[in-house]
């Protein structure tokens, strides 16, 4: 309580917030509560900290990502050489830059070296990184753990099937089977393969594409069993890497077409690429074989399931019907029978009437009683 009256009894002031609002996408929340409060000794815990988000929440976007701590940790240092490098080659894709800056390693989206030169890079300017290469906001991947932050992914993933522009799950208004499909799906998305998953993309693209297909796959399918759940994962991973191998043939054909058409076509192919082309293309077709065969297993699977679920709904039914049918065939007989008592019961009161034995003509009351 004392700490959140802390954070309340900070004020940002203009200059703070002007230093705030430029650098917010581009600082670590540590260096940034160091910058703002000129306070070496804050860490990512104080009310500093907590104070900036809170007024990047009210004032920038409730839903605005600021980088955390750790993305700043462990990454090497960019030296006067390798920061000139950089801002002298503002067309150069983030990856080629740090290829250039780190020659000696093999630099791929998860390396501490990759992330340092795009940490730098969102510093110099954001509008050098294409949407396909920005990493996500934080290294590890944060799990959602509410049903409140669930939906705006589904809202987000999913179109309505009513009318357009209406999101999928009204949150004033969560129907029953929307909330045990939710319910589910919250479960799905905590899962330790899901989130381990999710972790070895990079890529803010990539973790887009897993997470819209797990959840489009998935949200409407509470029963799903854990091998399934674990199919789903495969078949989401799969399909992110059709889209990676998918790139990379497409930056293998410019280049090689640029080979062909530029300096009137005297650069010569680089035979290296047209092999590497082919290898990706049969790669790329074994990930779509992959991706079909998962898809067929998984949509078997269910059907197989859903089929037997009706047929035990089916002899449960008709076990209903004939115990209903045996039961009104009892209380039939028992009605024939109470039927037969009371008539009988009445007979004797109204052979003790002498009007009434006048009527039956002299009959005997065991003759009145059977016939």
């Amino acid at each position: 309580m004392a700490d959140s009256k802390k954070t309340q009894a900070i004020v940002i002031t203009e200059r703070q917030a002007e230093l705030i609002r430029k650098l917010w996408d581009k600082k670590d929340l540590l260096t940034l509560a160091r910058l703002v409060f000129n306070n070496d000794t804050i860490n990512g815990h104080h009310a500093e900290a907590r104070a900036i988000k809170k007024w990047i929440a009210e004032n920038i976007s409730a839903d605005a990502k600021v980088r955390t701590t750790a993305d700043a940790i462990g990454l090497p240092y960019l030296d006067e050489a390798a920061r000139e490098l950089i801002k002298n080659n503002p067309e150069t894709k983030p990856l080629e830059l740090a290829k250039l800056v780190f020659p000696t390693k093999n630099i791929t989206y998860t390396c501490n070296e990759y992330r340092a030169v795009y940490n730098y890079l969102l510093e110099v300017n954001p509008c050098y990184i294409p949407p396909e290469d920005r990493l996500a906001n934080d290294i590890e991947y944060k799990q959602i753990t509410s049903i409140a932050r669930l939906i705006p992914r589904v809202n987000k993933y999913i179109m309505s099937k009513e009318k357009e522009n209406k999101k999928f799950v009204d949150v004033e208004n969560v129907k029953p089977d929307e909330m045990r499909n939710l319910t589910a799906l919250l479960t799905y998305v905590s899962a330790f393969r899901y989130v381990q998953q999710m972790n070895r993309f990079s890529r803010e693209v990539d973790r887009e594409l897993m997470e819209s297909n797990y959840i489009g796959f998935t949200y409407d399918k509470p029963d799903l069993l854990p091998e399934e759940l674990d199919s789903y994962i495969s078949l989401c991973a799969e399909i992110v890497n059709c889209s990676q191998l998918d790139k990379l043939i497409q930056l293998y054909d410019q280049k090689i077409h640029e080979d062909l058409t530029l300096n009137d076509g005297n650069r010569k192919v680089n035979l290296g690429d047209v092999e590497q082309l082919g290898k990706l293309r049969d790669s790329l077709k074994d990930a779509k074989k992959q991706v079909e065969t998962l898809k067929k297993s998984l949509i078997g699977a269910r059907n197989e399931r859903e089929d037997q679920r009706k047929q035990e709904n089916a002899t449960v039914w008709h076990l209903l019907a004939a115990f209903k049918e045996a039961e009104t065939r009892k209380q039939i007989i028992e009605i024939g029978k109470r039927q037969k008592e009371l008539e009988a019961l009445e007979i004797d009161k109204l052979s003790d009437m002498d009007s009434i034995t006048a009527l039956i003509a002299g009959q005997s009351k065991f003759q009145a009683k059977f016939g």
